[in-house]
């Protein structure tokens, strides 16, 4: 249940999605994922594309390219040297991993995190001092997140990559999206 927007194919994409979504330190490899673009035009609010629990919130400062079509294109390792907003979830019986990162671009000088405003992106002291910032919440904190909840909000519009580890592929079964297609508001991607 996204927002209303425009799904994308990444043509040429030339880095790892474990560089995109944080995972480092973590050994769960993404399995599927999809990219939603918001057009100017477009609902700029993002919601939960499944129930699960937050697990960890991390802020990435970054450039601003473009999203649009030449600039994914063009720039190399746009999404991955874009700021952006990586939530980890845990979704499913398994507790597997699933990803919704928030990619900012050119004009989009904020991304909001619902209940979460120390993790606002692009704010003035943390763009002369920019550092990773990351929330981690252990089991017992952990926010319970239902289907179509807000889990933040583009200043304009921008991009959201969707992840899902090969457990959570498992369990969700996501539909693959053979093709650039509107997505409305309440539609599922799984």
């Amino acid at each position: 249940a996204l927002s209303s927007s425009l799904a994308t194919q990444v043509k040429g994409m030339d880095y790892d999605l474990r560089d995109l979504f944080q995972l480092e330190d973590q050994p769960d490899e993404v399995m599927w994922y999809t990219v939603v673009y918001l057009a100017p035009h477009n609902y700029h609010r993002v919601h939960a594309p499944f129930s699960g629990k937050i697990t960890k919130i991390t802020s990435v400062p970054g450039q601003l390219w473009p999203v649009n079509g030449w600039a994914v294109s063009c720039v190399p390792q746009l999404f991955t040297r874009n700021e952006r907003v990586v939530i980890e979830m845990c979704v499913g019986p398994m507790k597997c991993k699933a990803w919704v990162a928030l990619v900012g671009a050119l004009n989009v000088g904020k991304i909001r995190v619902t209940g979460h405003p120390e993790m606002t992106s692009n704010q003035i002291e943390k763009i002369f001092k920019p550092t990773v910032r990351r929330e981690v919440f252990p089991e017992s904190l952990s926010k319970e997140v239902a289907i179509g909840t807000e889990l933040g909000t583009f200043m304009l519009g921008s991009t959201v990559v969707i992840g899902l580890s090969k457990e959570a592929c498992e369990w969700l079964k996501p539909s693959l999206l053979a093709s650039p297609r509107p997505i409305r508001v309440g539609e599922s991607l799984i």
